[in-house]
């Protein structure tokens, strides 16, 4: 007599059907369980997603008001109350001792709108044109 299936073709075959099989069950009778299981283990990854992009926004809020502390800090240097000529190297010294306070802003895309603020304010309220070496001065 000639065989057609082998005992581990048999077993394999076994095997396969009957992991078709749960899953079909699985799918049909317990769909609603299984979305709801699906649900939860998303909802954890949104969660951790969330955790890790609240680290990178928290940094970016600390630079953010770190940035606006040193706007603050420039005003004081831009008011000329006297009207008096101002030297244009002690106001490089000013903005760069008031820089020195933020060391994270330096090297950010921060540091050139800080910049471009700072010539801004300085040619508007003083009336002094700061060059493009002067404004890294201030950075050093």
């Amino acid at each position: 007599m000639q065989t057609i299936m082998t005992w581990g073709q048999l077993l394999t075959c076994l095997f396969i059907f009957l992991v078709c099989y749960y899953a079909a069950v699985l799918a049909l009778c317990y769909r609603h369980d299984l979305v709801t299981l699906g649900s939860r283990f998303m909802k954890q990854e949104l969660r951790d997603a969330e955790n890790e992009s609240s680290g990178e926004e928290s940094d970016y809020e600390a630079l953010y008001t770190s940035v606006h502390e040193l706007m603050r800090d420039c005003k004081d240097v831009f008011t000329n109350v006297t009207n008096a000529p101002i030297d244009k190297n002690r106001l490089i010294s000013d903005l760069s001792r008031k820089v020195k306070l933020h060391p994270d802003i330096k090297g950010t895309a921060f540091q050139v709108s800080m910049s471009n603020h700072i010539a801004q304010e300085a040619s508007h309220r003083l009336g002094v044109e700061l060059e493009d070496d002067e404004l890294e001065r201030i950075w050093q």
